[in-house]
């Protein structure tokens, strides 16, 4: 959505468009990586505070040693069609293994944006709820993403046309729904030997008699449905430990100085 040629701020308001190395911060009202930037992320926590991190038009977003967490109205993700994506998690600190991962109550969310590269809204969830967040993949390189996604009130939407995650050595989700459309390969493997990223002790997902080395392809349209009694069974052991230390500091400390350019 363009307004008078300005990209909107309903995209994040901190918006980079150049070559970048970003610093670990609080990112008030979103982040919008947009215009063929190409953006680096230093090792540690980024925070999307009442805004989304939004990754557009042939932009690319790498980082190692990095996880996100998403609190307040209108947080959540697009990574859009035409974005290279390549994201670990931390392998300590709060966030140790959690690639991604948000605040437990939402009220009143407001949806995302439309995606600029013309995909259009995301289907309408079979099972529609109250009170969560949509986080959308749509990258068609999208291939290295390492690490847990938690998200306890979220929507997992992928709606890519290449494999998701086939270069990440293991992939652990839990979110409230998750929605495949136009049938992605969304591969999630279970070789927690090949990285020194952690996972959840005592919450490493069987994967049936093909043991550690399995890798389960999912390639039509799904709905899968998590109800929360069954993410507090199977959550993250530490999530009360990273819900204090990570809100406490979105909370108290002060928001991202950046200034980029539109």
């Amino acid at each position: 959505m363009l307004i008078a040629g300005i990209d909107s701020s309903l995209y994040g308001v901190n918006a980079v468009s150049t070559t970048a190395i970003l610093e670990l911060s609080t990112y008030c009202g979103g982040l919008h990586i947009t215009k063929g930037a190409r953006v680096t992320l230093q090792p540690g926590v980024y925070i999307m505070k009442n805004g989304p991190l939004v990754v557009d038009k042939a932009s690319s977003f790498t980082g190692t040693n990095v996880g996100f967490y998403f609190m307040g109205i209108r947080a959540g993700l697009i990574f859009d069609e035409d974005v290279v994506i390549s994201l670990t998690a931390p392998k300590d600190g709060p966030m140790s293994g959690l690639l991604f991962s948000e605040e437990r109550s939402v009220l009143n969310n407001l949806p995302l944006s439309l995606p600029s590269g013309g995909k259009g809204l995301a289907p309408r969830a079979p099972c529609d709820l109250l009170g969560q967040r949509d986080h959308r993949i749509i990258s068609n390189d999208a291939r290295t993403r390492l690490g847990t996604i938690y998200l306890p009130v979220g929507r997992l939407i992928v709606d890519s046309k290449t494999p998701v995650a086939d270069q990440s050595a293991y992939k652990v989700i839990i979110a409230r729904q998750i929605n495949l459309y136009e049938g992605p390969d969304l591969i999630v493997k279970a070789r927690y030997g090949a990285t020194n990223i952690p996972v959840p002790p005592r919450r490493r997902p069987k994967l049936g008699r093909y043991g550690a080395d399995a890798v389960v392809r999912v390639s039509h349209d799904l709905t899968v449905l998590l109800h929360l009694g069954v993410i507090e069974k199977i959550g993250w052991d530490r999530r009360s430990q990273v819900r204090s230390e990570i809100s406490r500091r979105a909370r108290d400390g002060p928001c991202s100085a950046f200034t980029g350019s539109r």
